[in-house]
């Protein structure tokens, strides 16, 4: 990981420590903090002026005037189809609850007075059943493909997803769906064969069986039958009891809604250096026999790593994984980082006199073990380089 190193006052690094702070500012005032009223609320967002790269252009496809989001909220809102499908992924097979999940279009008045109507923040603090028992979502169909920067690919669209076909609308969503979607491929990037183009029509959802109230019984009748006929969810080993289950899923949902929020946010309210924001490239030869060299050298010093179970950015508590830290060889370590990696990140940036602020160490991923996709702490991790190094399964290498 490097950073822009310290210079003078009025020069591009204080101009992106400005910058960095707004990105905060855009991501606060994006979202709510904790309970609000029930409907959602128009509010235009202030867009911050971020000093992209000469020539850049960047794309950004959001609209600036959209209803807040909230975190920490018993009713997630939901960002896109892939926040929905990482809360459930979030949680093991045999303790994972079903989930409801309201649909709604705020650009609608018809829809929103349904909407209201519900009452469906209220039924979600009073009568449904608990988030041990029940994870409870809405979903605004006009403005989830409008917050982000990006565009929307199919597997995103979660009321598509669903079949929604009308407004407001809610769904049941089973036990056994786990959030595992099956993106497509494109096929290779035409610019850069080492890249795979993903999202497509032709993604395959895993979860099937979905159902739609449709109002012969009150809502929260229905929901509680829902659920009941669904079964238990199993209190995991490591708990004494529901409640204490309820409250990890709590702190989770708040950690994956945060990283959405910040993906979508943060990012554009970052400054941009190239055109993409990515390159992938073959390893340096003198990086790669050294790194190498230093896993014959401390075989024996692996551990395993140590998470906070209110952290989802990998699925540790079911495929822990293995670290070994290059401070080791500290020294050695900055010198390769400083004499191969740094210039590699300065022609690539466009940006000279780079701070080195990490070379952590390298971790060992098992088989169905993830990393999600993130935004690091924005005062080191300006810019960064992965290094893949092996893959220790054989018919994974083939590929």
């Amino acid at each position: 990981q490097v950073a822009p190193a310290a210079k003078p006052s009025g020069t591009p690094r204080e101009a992106m420590g400005r910058t960095l702070q707004l990105a905060a500012a855009a991501l606060a005032a994006a979202t709510h903090l904790g309970a609000c009223a029930s409907q959602p609320r128009m509010k235009t967002v202030p867009q911050p002026q971020v000093p992209h790269a000469s020539g850049v252009e960047v794309a950004d496809f959001s609209d600036n005037v959209l209803p807040l989001m909230r975190v920490g909220h018993r009713v997630l809102d939901l960002a896109h189809g892939g926040h929905f499908d990482a809360h459930l992924q979030d949680t093991p097979d045999e303790i994972r609850p079903p989930s409801v999940v309201a649909f709604y279009d705020s650009s609608d008045e018809a829809c929103m007075a349904g909407y209201a109507e519900l009452n469906y923040d209220s039924l979600a603090e009073a009568a449904f059943p608990a988030r041990e028992r029940l994870m409870i979502g809405r979903y605004d169909i006009y403005a989830a493909p409008r917050r982000p920067w990006y565009k929307f690919t199919p597997e995103l669209d979660l009321a598509k997803r669903f079949a929604v076909d009308a407004c407001p609308q809610v769904v049941f969503v089973p036990r056994h769906c786990n959030g595992w979607t099956e993106w497509c491929s494109r096929g290779p990037d035409p610019t850069n064969p080492n890249v795979t183009l993903m999202g497509c029509e032709a993604f395959v959802d895993q979860c099937t069986g979905t159902r739609k109230w449709d109002g012969s019984e009150e809502l929260h009748e229905w929901v509680v039958n829902q659920v009941a006929e669904a079964g238990e969810p199993k209190i995991a080993r490591f708990f004494g009891s529901y409640q204490e289950q309820g409250n990890w899923l709590r702190t989770r949902d708040r950690t994956t809604t945060v990283t959405h929020m910040r993906n979508i946010f943060q990012s554009k309210a970052s400054p941009a250096f190239t055109e993409r924001g990515f390159k992938v490239v073959e390893i340096p030869k003198e990086v790669s026999e050294w790194l190498h060299g230093f896993l014959a050298r401390h075989e024996n010093d692996w551990h395993l790593e140590e998470w906070g179970g209110d952290l989802t950015q990998m699925n540790f508590h079911e495929h822990p994984t293995s670290f070994v830290e290059l401070d080791l060889e500290g020294e050695a370590r900055d010198e390769i980082a400083l004499k191969y990696l740094k210039p590699l990140i300065e022609e690539w940036s466009g940006l000279k006199d780079l701070e080195l602020t990490a070379f952590y160490g390298i971790r060992e991923y098992p088989n169905s073990a993830w990393l999600r996709g993130h935004i690091d702490r924005t005062d080191t991790h300006v810019l960064s380089a992965t290094i893949s190094l092996k893959k220790t399964d054989e018919e994974a290498a083939k590929q």
